[in-house]
């Protein structure tokens, strides 16, 4: 929800009272702005919502200059009224404070926040595959849960490929078959194989019979996977994984020179990498 309000600039005193009625109405008139048009906005997958109870006000200018239109987004879970005022002489007062105009209650009209972020490839992968490698660099900043590196997949599928760490520094690697659960054909190395604020080297192999990752040039996990591969309709993601048809387990820290391979790289491709 955004609010604007006028700023009247620079005033004597007599004037400011004379516009203390409704003159500072007029001046500092508070209206509802809608939000803009859907397509002003990039059409990337949706992305998961966090509520954030209570009620939250900034400003969309950095500074207003006299006269301008004073712009605040809203976002309140509960009732809320809105007062505009004129600071008295104590600061840490607000009994001196004189109100200029006090708003009718408004009801709550919450706007969920989208944290984190990740880069969305328009062009996914398509097809039955047979071989695959996904190889990319990472310094992560956090390994206390899930976070995608290179993904096309959606928890609640079957079909889907991705490449991540989690808890404790383990890196997991998931192929569909469009069978299995999700979980089914998650593998995963030990933990502490990646650790954090240090560049990881992490490729991931498979050559239709068996998955292998290795990190920083050493083959940390080797599992047997027949496949088929179905990469499925999913969006390709850097920096995430997707559940319920919504971005989220986002990585915190850093991703380079992400590649996909459709063949799986050697033993020796992969250390000289």
């Amino acid at each position: 929800m955004k609010r604007r309000f006028k700023n009247t600039g620079p005033l004597s005193r007599r004037d400011f009272l004379k516009r203390a009625g409704g003159g500072v109405a007029a001046a500092t008139a508070l209206r509802l702005r809608a939000q803009a048009k859907a397509d002003a906005a990039p059409q990337i997958p949706p992305h998961t919502a966090l509520d954030v109870p209570g009620a939250h006000a900034y400003s969309m200018q950095h500074s207003v200059a006299a006269g301008e239109t004073l712009e605040l987004c809203v976002s309140a879970s509960v009732p809320y009224r809105l007062s505009i005022c004129r600071l008295g002489l104590q600061v840490d007062d607000p009994a001196g404070d004189t109100v200029l105009k006090r708003y009718d209650e408004v009801p709550a009209n919450p706007q969920p926040i989208h944290p984190g972020s990740y880069v969305h490839i328009e062009k996914r992968l398509r097809g039955t595959m047979r071989a695959i490698t996904l190889e990319c660099w990472v310094r992560p900043w956090d390994i206390t849960k899930l976070q995608g590196l290179i993904s096309q997949e959606d928890k609640d599928s079957s079909e889907g490929l991705a490449l991540g760490i989690g808890a404790d520094g383990y890196v997991g690697f998931y192929l569909g078959d469009n069978v299995s659960p999700d979980e089914a054909l998650v593998h995963r190395t030990k933990p502490g194989v990646v650790d954090t604020k240090k560049w990881h080297h992490i490729v991931a192999t498979w050559d239709g019979k068996t998955k292998r990752v290795f990190v920083d040039a050493k083959e940390v996990g080797a599992w047997d996977f027949a496949g088929p591969l179905l990469p499925g309709p999913h969006p390709l993601r850097l920096g995430a994984m997707s559940q319920a048809n919504l971005a989220n387990h986002f990585l915190d820290g850093d991703l380079a020179m992400p590649a996909i391979y459709d063949r799986a790289l050697s033993e020796v491709e992969a250390r000289a990498l």
